[in-house]
């Protein structure tokens, strides 16, 4: 967990304004001041995340749907900033890749199978089915990063507020049914808490 105050280029009018990140989980979640208000969060996992030669304290985070600039104070908050960031990507992805489908577990599941069970899954593609996994839940991000751009902006209009409400309620019904259906799974596989 790394947090502290950043710039974060806000627009022309308003240029570089001090925000407070938290990055926690996989989570980088930003605030108009420590304990205030939050204005956003980006999912690392999803990220990418570069610098400039022109400006070597900045750091800009994209995720495809959205572009933030962040600016350090020094070159050493910079690096500090820029590691968290890599490595939490790094730990996310990592983890992601062995609670999927481990493939030690697999194994020793198949050596217990009947031989009609075998048959049947001996067509199934495993990598397919983590590439399928792994686009759901950036869908799922991104929705929730979208979401979350969103929101703020029409709290003043109720009935199109109500309506991003029960997007937001549908978007996390996926992921109670998603983290079910991966627990299910890893339960009755016996895969190895981390």
């Amino acid at each position: 967990m790394l947090e502290g105050y950043l710039r974060k280029w806000v627009n022309i009018m308003y240029g570089w304004k001090p925000r407070y990140f938290i990055l926690h989980e996989g989570l980088l979640t930003f605030c108009d001041k420590k304990g205030g208000k939050k204005k956003g969060t980006i999912y690392v996992r999803i990220a990418n995340i570069s610098t400039i030669a022109e400006d070597p304290l900045r750091i800009i985070i994209n995720t495809g749907t959205s572009e933030i600039h962040v600016r350090a104070e020094t070159a050493e908050e910079m690096k500090q900033w820029l590691d968290a960031l890599n490595k939490a990507k790094q730990e996310d992805q990592q983890l992601e890749h062995q609670s999927a489908y481990p493939e030690k577990t697999i194994e020793n599941v198949e050596k217990t199978l009947s031989p009609e069970a075998k048959a049947i899954t001996k067509d199934v593609n495993v990598d397919s089915l983590k590439e399928k996994l792994a686009q759901i839940w950036v869908c799922q991000a991104e929705f929730d990063e979208t979401l979350s751009h969103i929101i703020p902006k029409v709290k003043m209009m109720p009935s199109l507020f109500d309506s991003l409400t029960k997007l937001e309620q549908l978007g996390n019904d996926l992921k109670v049914t998603n983290s079910f259906k991966n627990n299910t799974y890893s339960s009755s596989c016996k895969v190895q808490s981390h």
